[in-house]
């Protein structure tokens, strides 16, 4: 539920840039939206993989996607090391070009 409520407003800022290009103030709101709902889909994976099985040891997030990958729970774990990896970079998004390449990719790819 909570994961939900928080993919709503990405997928609205998602619509509103195919209409126009955002203010630096709504690129910033972006970006968190999708800090936010990735950090969540981080917790529900990791919440799984000790729930399907705990005595697994999972060390981070490369090992649960990959983990969930294994089962089909997602389809391209290469996409969500890229997701992670944009992640890691929006610690600098008040760079503009940094803001600006995880924005579009954030928008065509994920």
């Amino acid at each position: 539920m909570r994961f939900k409520r928080s993919e709503e407003p990405l997928a609205e800022a998602i619509a509103l840039s195919e209409q126009r290009a955002f203010t630096e103030l709504e690129q910033s709101g972006f970006i968190h939206r999708f800090e936010l709902c990735f950090d969540l889909a981080c917790k529900f994976i990791e919440h799984y993989c000790h729930h399907q099985e705990p005595q697994v040891s999972i060390q981070g997030r490369r090992d649960a996607f990959r983990y969930v990958f294994k089962y089909g729970l997602i389809d391209d774990v290469q996409l969500w090391m890229d997701m992670m990896k944009s992640r890691q970079h929006t610690v600098h998004s008040y760079n503009k070009n940094t803001a600006d390449e995880i924005t579009l990719e954030v928008i065509q790819r994920y």
